[in-house]
């Protein structure tokens, strides 16, 4: 069952799926293209405008006014963000559907039971409480602690380095159960065999197969030649080196700190959001986040790119909020033209803090230090 991620005190409902094709149609609810995430059954029988009719009489006058609130949402949603957390206790996943382009206004979490015949919804007065429920997941109640370590991968590198960091944490587990100590020296067909079990089976309590989601809309599936070429990319980038006496790859040292980094996660958030840009047209953006004791990972796709960086509480709420926020692309102003991507050497701009040179994220349209872990003023 796909179980909201529940900020305090969401008001809960339960609708048959059968009954809201009927009912938008009834409320004469323009639909948007972005109504069809959340597979609504297409009911024009009668039978069942019948049961649509007959249940939504059973409703209480009180129930009702939120009720068409929730229909009306799920036919002319403004954005819809795919919300996935894994942690010690399993899986939650939940749609957050906005109608709104302010925070502050109401908005809906929206689950499917496991036989698919009802939507369980939470209506929460505010989106801002959906925010402060992912920056519990994100804060965690552990120490946040500090490191540079930040690698630009291709989706493919990102997809072998996670299958990597999967791969370390299994021997380390298998040493521990044998009592010996583990020596991480791994070759191409391991770390293949690691990618291919990530991609194969869907087990979320691993890194690979939690960030492939996010991938599946730029990428084909890799062969296992891409993924040789993205290690012996890896291995150039410093993530990894090659032992000629063990004909094998070992983690570098920034390589180890990271495995070791990551078999210390507490859980892992993901967040999709699918809205429209300036121009009318469907599009999306999200982010990766692990959170391990004491650092705060991030992984965000950045023009067919992955930037795989630790990241500080404020400027991953920072992150969040923008998810959130229903225009995924923000419409042109003249105030937008100080942050522009740079056209030739010599405009990328210092950081004003530690003076070091800033990076565009082009998803996010603004320059970001890494060495501070946030965003230049605009």
């Amino acid at each position: 069952m796909e179980t909201p991620v529940q900020p305090l005190e969401a008001k809960k409902y339960v609708i048959p799926r059968y009954a809201v094709d009927h009912l938008l149609e009834s409320f004469q609810i323009v639909r948007t293209e972005l109504s069809e995430l959340l597979d609504i059954p297409d009911t024009n029988q009668a039978d069942w405008s019948q049961y649509a009719e007959q249940w939504w009489k059973k409703q209480s006058e009180e129930d009702q006014f939120i009720l068409r609130k929730i229909i009306t949402a799920m036919g002319s949603p403004v954005l819809i963000s795919n919300i996935a957390v894994a942690h010690e206790y399993g899986l939650l996943n939940t749609r957050a559907v906005f109608t709104s382009t302010r925070l502050e206004d109401p908005a809906f979490l929206i689950g499917v039971d496991d036989e698919e015949q009802n939507y369980h919804v939470s209506y929460v007065d505010t989106g801002n409480e959906i925010l402060a429920t992912m920056v519990m997941y994100l804060d965690a109640g552990a120490d946040f602690g500090e490191t540079e370590f930040t690698v630009r991968m291709s989706l493919y590198e990102l997809i072998a380095f996670f299958g990597l960091m999967d791969l370390y944490r299994r021997s380390e587990y298998i040493a521990m159960l044998e009592h010996a100590r583990a020596d991480f020296r791994v070759g191409y067909e391991e770390i293949w065999k690691s990618v291919d079990d990530g991609m194969q089976y869907p087990d979320l309590r691993w890194a690979l197969p939690f960030i492939l989601p996010q991938l599946i809309h730029d990428i084909q599936p890799p062969t296992q030649n891409d993924i040789n070429t993205a290690v012996q990319s890896l291995a150039q980038k410093g993530v990894l080196e090659w032992k000629q006496d063990a004909e094998a790859f070992a983690l570098t040292d920034p390589g180890l700190f990271a495995a070791m980094s990551l078999m210390k996660t507490i859980n892992k958030l993901d967040i999709t959001s699918f809205g429209f840009n300036d121009a009318g047209r469907r599009a999306r953006k999200g982010a990766t986040f692990i959170r391990t004791d004491p650092i705060l990972w991030t992984v965000m796709l950045d023009e067919g790119e992955a930037i795989f960086s630790s990241i500080k509480l404020d400027p991953a709420v920072d992150f969040v909020r923008e998810i959130l926020s229903p225009t995924i692309v923000p419409a042109k102003k003249a105030t937008a033209q100080k942050a522009e991507a740079p056209q030739e050497a010599g405009q990328t701009p210092m950081c004003p803090k530690c003076g070091k040179p800033a990076t565009w994220i082009e998803a996010y349209k603004r320059w970001y230090c890494y060495s501070c872990q946030e965003y230049l003023p605009q």
